[in-house]
């Protein structure tokens, strides 16, 4: 208990660090800094945390002119307004916040204010003390809050604001002499991404049930093994196909939080899910990034008078982005799969890419589907 409270006075004292910090970060991690790390988490079972610190390409920094001015590039101000109310559920949701806690992954990233899951899973445990007794269940009643909407505003964009690193990208093929294009990945508290991670373990057969069998990423099980085999047997069974992809730039950060609600209240069995990403994304988001852990938008002259740094889109990074996202898109991609049914024999869907193939001899979509 001891170590753990030093780790937690530490890790609570790194946010300030950044805050002081006036060298920035952004650097492409060097050789022997790469192993050391991965072999430490391999040391500590994380055998998949192992493998992308081992093909990491390191974090741009986002104090860089070039770099920030991407970044405030996707994350647009808000296009079209949200619904004003969360569509009516017809029953109060609740979580096994004990378990959640319990069972929230060791050794992730640090959120904006330092908390780690580890703090997490001590509350977890069964304590003889009377007020440590008490805490789950307090915070068993502000995720309740959280997740039927009962929130107030200005709490619920305190509790969302998230720290932004941007990952260095691996350039496409032919476009290795491009200027460097940064990947925002967000990092929240990590309370409020267990209680996240938990609502939406709890809704994925729901998802599954919608999106499939046009998308693949979420709820169906071994989604990313049918979509891989499934296509490689078609290549081998049809050798004269060509095999495409069609990805979207930009995705998570720019779409629409209007789609994404309005299109959530129509999915049955979607409804309680609905209210608790209304209740999330009906504000905007802060976020705070590079030197001084500076919000996004600030003394930038185009964010003058923004409220949040992200009224748009959905942070990279997030347990129910991936499906949030799908949910936007999925009306557009049936609308694809059918108008190609006759010349595109098979198409699926997995986050913001597409794979389709089809024969050299048609290879070009109909012109509704090129405008």
């Amino acid at each position: 208990m001891g170590l753990l409270i030093y780790n937690w006075c530490k890790d609570c004292h790194a946010p300030w660090e950044r805050r002081r910090d006036t060298k920035g970060e952004g650097t492409m991690p060097s050789e022997l800094k790469r192993v050391k790390a991965s072999l430490d988490l391999m040391h500590k079972g994380k055998l998949s945390a192992c493998q992308k610190r081992l093909l990491s390409q390191g974090l741009h920094n986002p104090n860089d002119s070039d770099i920030h001015r991407q970044l405030l590039d996707v994350h647009p101000p808000r296009q079209r307004a949200v619904p004003a109310a969360a569509p009516p559920s017809a029953a109060r949701l609740s979580i096994n916040l004990r378990e959640t806690f319990r069972k929230a992954q060791r050794l992730k990233a640090l959120g904006p204010t330092g908390l780690r899951n580890e703090y997490l899973r001590v509350l977890a445990m069964e304590h003889e003390d009377l007020r440590a007794r008490l805490v789950i269940g307090l915070y068993k009643d502000i995720a309740a809050r959280l997740i039927n909407g009962d929130l107030p505003s200005w709490f619920v964009v305190a509790w969302t604001r998230s720290r932004l690193v941007a990952l260095r990208k691996t350039p496409k093929p032919g476009c290795e002499l491009h200027p460097p294009v940064p990947r925002p990945i967000t990092t929240g508290e990590c309370a409020l991404t267990a209680i996240t991670t938990a609502v939406h373990r709890d809704f994925l057969p729901a998802f599954g049930a919608h999106l499939a069998p046009e998308q693949l990423a979420v709820g169906v099980k071994g989604g990313a093994g049918i979509l891989v085999h499934g296509m490689r047997l078609r290549m081998q069974r049809n050798p004269q196909h060509v095999f495409l992809k069609l990805d979207c730039t930009a995705a998570f950060p720019t779409v629409w939080r209007s789609t994404i609600l309005e299109r959530l209240q129509e999915v049955p069995g979607l409804d309680g899910y609905a209210a608790f990403a209304h209740a999330r994304l009906s504000v905007g988001r802060r976020v705070h990034a590079g030197r001084g852990m500076q919000r996004l938008f600030a003394g930038d002259g185009d964010g003058a008078g923004r409220l949040a740094d992200a009224d748009e889109g959905i942070g990279q990074g997030q347990a129910d982005s991936p499906a949030l996202f799908c949910i936007a898109i999925h009306s557009e991609v049936k609308a694809f799969s059918a108008a190609l049914a006759r010349r595109y024999t098979a198409t699926m869907a997995r986050r913001p890419s597409l794979w389709t193939t089809a024969s050299p001899a048609r290879r070009r979509p109909p012109s509704s589907l090129r405008r």
